[in-house]
């Protein structure tokens, strides 16, 4: 059935169209009496009988009435069939706005027969089921275990309302066109039509969907419940009350903060619970002039306050207070923090404050006492220093000149006359003792005039491989004292570089000469020369075979007056100033010096010299 049918099914005739009937058929009667009166009068005639004047006079009104019901049969005639086509032409219209209505209705419709198949379906059954009429035109909803129960009560006149399911439109309708993980929570209410006599004619099911607001339904539940849940959990405490003042909230936190449970404390006056004595009047005021004003001294601010438990004791809490607006009702939600600890810790840490205030005082005028006397001790360091190095430089240069005289001499000797071996070997060693002499002293010299400033290179071409031969001809007869061996290892093609050549000889003389005094009796000593891996530089190294150097004393040898103490149990000591004197040569020619050595296997030092020097 189309909509047009089913809604000219559903329309009984109007009274109006009843009595314009009733007329009609007394219209007719009249006829047929005026009819049946004047044939009667015309058989009378026929019959050779007289008429009176009466009979004429009746014959006449006859006629008259007939022909008047003649004329009021087809008035009225022509009158229905206008009514008619007027009434044709409003059924018309009011079928297209109702097939209007029913397409552009926002709800799904479904039109179903009282056998259980569809009739017909509007645009937003067919936009919420992803079908058409043509899907469902075959299938029986009364197969429709789920609906089945609804449409039979609805089948007997009962308005039914079925509630909102869950449903993977694609599992449930196979022919719709949504994915398969598209899910709908659907509601419907079924609407029986009924005939004049009462009987169900049609069924009208009307689907919605409720998708949106069942998410936003659940979504505001787990909201709620998440707060719930924050409410509970919260370490400060929250206490919310209504435009009377009385507790409508009461967490954890309160009730251990205060020491009253959530049943005694809901419906409540939170004046008379957490307020003190002292403070409820003007608790009260102020929550009254909020109320018919919206003016509040502590609302929206974070204050700090005194509060008081149910023991009675007061203590200090930070407020801070929200108001909220629920149509006409307006509540309070107040957050409360109990400052009792955080008071008492504050306090601790300006009574340690102070108490660290005056001990930085007492330890500041004791530091300023020891920096005075510091000064004072540094200030008689430095002019002890100065005489030090002045009767240093006395002592050295009244030195310096008779250990020339006595090397002088002792070089002499050996022009005067023939000597035997034994006379041989004191010259050696006095000669040998007086060049050490002489070194330590040029040494000394040398290191005063670096510390002062006053020290200056003279940079020439030099070869290292002549630079090896002369250090090792100038140490030979104080290696021949220890019957060492003396080993020169130097790499073929090594290129000429800048240095200083008097100071580049005696730090090799110093590296030889400190292997030599602590290499073992018979050992061997080795002066090399090789390029660096990256060939900007020429390293010089001594090795000897000596007991080695402590890891911990290979800065402490470089320094001034420094020492091995001893050199893992050799008994020979030095100065302490050769070592110094190689580091100040080594970083003046802008280069490095430095040990390697471990116990037994003796030590390997190396001096760096760049190439070009800048």
């Amino acid at each position: 059935m189309k909509v047009d049918e089913l809604f000219n099914s559903h329309h009984a005739p109007p009274p109006a169209r009843q009595r314009e009937i009733v007329r009609l058929l007394g219209a007719v009667a009249l006829t047929a009496l005026s009819a049946f009166g004047i044939g009667f009068l015309l058989a009378l005639s026929r019959s050779g009988k007289a008429l009176s004047s009466f009979d004429r006079f009746e014959w006449l009104v006859l006629l008259l009435l007939f022909l008047s019901a003649i004329a009021f049969i087809v008035w009225s005639l022509r009158l229905h069939f206008a009514r008619h086509q007027e009434a044709e032409t409003s059924l018309r219209a009011a079928e297209m706005r109702f097939r209007d209505l029913f397409e552009q209705f926002p709800f799904a419709i479904q039109i179903v027969n009282p056998t259980g198949t569809t009739r017909s379906v509007n645009r937003a059954w067919e936009k919420l089921f992803g079908g058409t009429l043509a899907d469902v035109q075959n299938s029986n909803l009364l197969h429709d275990t789920a609906l089945r129960s609804h449409l039979e009560h609805a089948l007997q006149g009962e308005l039914m309302v079925f509630p909102a399911t869950r449903h993977n439109m694609k599992q449930s309708w196979p022919f719709s066109s949504h994915g398969a993980d598209v899910y709908s929570w659907i509601k419907g209410t079924i609407c029986p039509l009924k005939d004049a006599v009462g009987r169900v004619t049609e069924l009208i099911i009307v689907y919605e969907d409720v998708t949106e607001q069942r998410l936003a339904r659940e979504a505001r539940h787990e909201s709620e419940a998440r707060n719930v849940a924050s409410v509970q959990a919260a370490l400060d405490c929250i206490i919310s009350m209504d435009g009377d003042g009385r507790i409508i909230e009461w967490n954890p936190s309160a009730e251990t903060t205060f020491g009253y449970t959530r049943e005694v404390a809901l419906g409540g006056l939170l004046g008379d619970l957490i307020v003190p004595p002292a403070l409820r009047e003007r608790h009260a005021h102020g929550l009254k002039r909020y109320m018919e004003t919206g003016d509040g001294v502590i609302v929206g601010r974070k204050i700090e306050i005194t509060a008081v438990r149910a023991s009675g004791e007061e203590f200090p809490v930070e407020l801070a207070i929200t108001p909220v607006t629920l149509g006409e009702r307006r509540i309070f939600s107040g957050f409360l923090r109990d400052l009792t600890e955080a008071k008492a810790a504050q306090d601790a840490l300006q009574k340690a404050h102070n108490e660290l205030e005056t001990r930085v005082e007492l330890r500041t005028v004791e530091l300023r006492a020891a920096l005075e006397e510091l000064q004072t001790n540094y200030e008689r360091l430095e002019k002890l220093e100065a005489l030090r190095d002045t009767l240093t430089g006395m002592i050295v240069h009244d030195l310096r000149t008779p250990l020339n005289s006595m090397l002088f001499g002792v070089q002499t000797v050996a022009f005067l006359g023939p000597i035997n071996s034994a006379q041989q070997e004191c010259l050696n060693v006095f000669s040998l003792g007086c060049r050490d002499s002489l070194a330590v002293i040029n040494d000394l010299l040398d290191i005063g005039k670096m510390e002062s400033g006053l020290f200056a290179l003279h940079l020439e071409p030099s070869n290292p491989s002549r630079m090896v031969g002369q250090a090792l001809e100038r140490v030979t007869m104080l290696a021949g004292v220890k019957k060492l061996h003396l080993a020169a290892q130097i790499e073929e093609g090594l290129p000429s570089f800048s240095a200083d050549q008097e100071k580049l000889g005696r730090l090799l003389e110093n590296l030889l000469g400190n292997a030599i005094k602590f290499a073992p009796h018979n050992g061997t000593v080795t002066l090399g020369a090789e390029l660096s891996p990256d060939e900007t530089a020429i390293h010089f190294w001594v090795r000897d075979n000596g007991a080695g150097i402590p890891k911990e004393a290979f800065e402490r040898i470089f320094e001034k007056f420094g020492q091995a103490e001893p050199r893992l149990g050799n008994r020979e000591t030095s100065s302490g100033l050769g070592l110094a004197f190689c580091k100040m040569i080594v970083e003046a020619h802008n280069g490095q010096i430095w040990v390697e050595s471990q116990p037994g296997q003796g030590s390997l030092f190396t001096a760096a010299f760049p190439i070009s020097q800048s």
